[in-house]
């Protein structure tokens, strides 16, 4: 996946001089060569501003968890849709009550993959 923003992962760090919190990436590709950082945002410090950091800061892996479980349901959907097809083609479906739950939660998923 293609992705636009600064490669995790990301820190958030004090800056006490500045009364401020900062995320920072360790990534050189995007370094300021006079600071040798890698500054995302600065924002004010404070309670409700720290956990609006630590959030933002979580946002590379929150999005490698995401496509992880994507490529997760991918393969569940598929497995599903096989098993489906083959209890069709084995079993009377009215015999099995499971199917149209099966069926319905194979409809929902495809529904959102992407």
């Amino acid at each position: 996946m293609i992705t636009n923003h600064t490669p995790g992962p990301w820190r958030v760090e004090p800056r006490p001089m500045l009364g401020q919190i900062a995320i920072y990436s360790d990534d050189p590709h995007g370094m300021d060569p006079k600071t040798e950082t890698n500054l995302i945002c600065a924002m004010h410090n404070g309670p409700v501003n720290a956990a609006n950091a630590a959030l933002i800061a979580s946002a590379p892996d929150l999005l490698a968890e995401r496509d992880r479980l994507r490529a997760v349901n991918a393969e569940l959907v598929a497995a599903l849709r096989g098993l489906l097809t083959v209890c069709d083609e084995e079993l009377d479906a009215a015999r099995t009550p499971e199917m149209p739950a099966a069926r319905a939660a194979l409809h929902r998923a495809e529904e959102t993959t992407p």
